[in-house]
Order: structure tokens, then sequence, then C-alpha cells
């Protein structure tokens, strides 16, 4: 997967970093939500927290050309509370209680996000993988 980011170090993160900057989508973004179109395409949409992320910009990471898609069956069943962490997975690896970090990533590891409740999460496969910094929140116009 080539992409223009990476997650904070360790196999536990809840930050991505772009440009020497660093997002804290744990603390500063709330979870908006995905969208999926017919052109194997994926967003994961983050918005602003009204008091910890005020000034910061809305968040989407971009997967083009998805080769693997996991949603798990909790998604849309339970109201998402938060973002917990992100991490890379192995294609063949099912056990989802640890994350590889960006210091054991290679190019075919899949990207998983995992939310609150910790049962809720999205895994993907694609050939590209873009954080994209929005300028104007899409609720705010």
């Amino acid at each position: 997967m080539i992409k223009n980011f990476e997650i904070g170090k360790g196999g536990y993160s809840n930050e991505l970093h772009l440009d020497g900057v660093i997002y804290d989508v744990h603390n500063q973004y709330d979870f908006e939500g995905i969208f999926i179109d017919a052109f194997r395409s994926l967003e994961i949409r983050f918005n602003p927290d009204n008091e910890y992320g005020k000034g910061m910009s809305p968040l989407t990471l971009k997967f083009q050309n998805i080769q693997y898609l996991e949603i798990s069956p909790a998604f849309g069943t339970k109201e998402i509370l938060g973002i917990d962490e992100m991490g890379y997975k192995e294609a063949h690896e099912k056990c989802d209680d640890w994350l590889d970090g960006e210091e054991h990533i290679n190019d075919k590891m899949h990207f998983f996000l995992r939310l609150i409740p910790n049962d809720i999460f999205i895994r993907v496969f694609s050939e590209h993988a873009t954080l994209l910094i929005k300028k104007t929140r899409i609720k705010d116009l």
C-alpha cells in the first residue's frame, strides 16, 4: 500500500502523522463515518471534537483501488463513542488483539482502525492510502 501518512510509533497508536504534523484522532477528533463508492474507494472521515479539537481541520483517510475490505458485523448496530487505535495486520492474521506499528510494516499489510466500543473495526488494504486535510467542515456550511 502506497501511503502519504504514518501512524504514531508502537503497535498501539491513535495518531496520524503527515508532513511533520501530528493529528491526535483519539483526543482531538470524532469519528464522522465512512463512505464507500462504486469505484473501489473508501473514505474514513473524522471531524474535530467540539471541545478538544477547536481550530483543527477535518481529516479524511482515503483508500483507493481497494483489494480487501472488512467491516465488523457490529458496525452500524451500536453508537460509536470514539477512536481507540490504529495499526497494521498481516493479510493472513485474523487475531486482532494486537496491531503492528510503522516500524514493522510492509507493503502487503492491512490498515486496521479499532473504534469504541472495541468490537467495531474497519480493516482495509488498497493500492493507495491518502490522508486528506479539509479546510472547511461540511456541517459548518
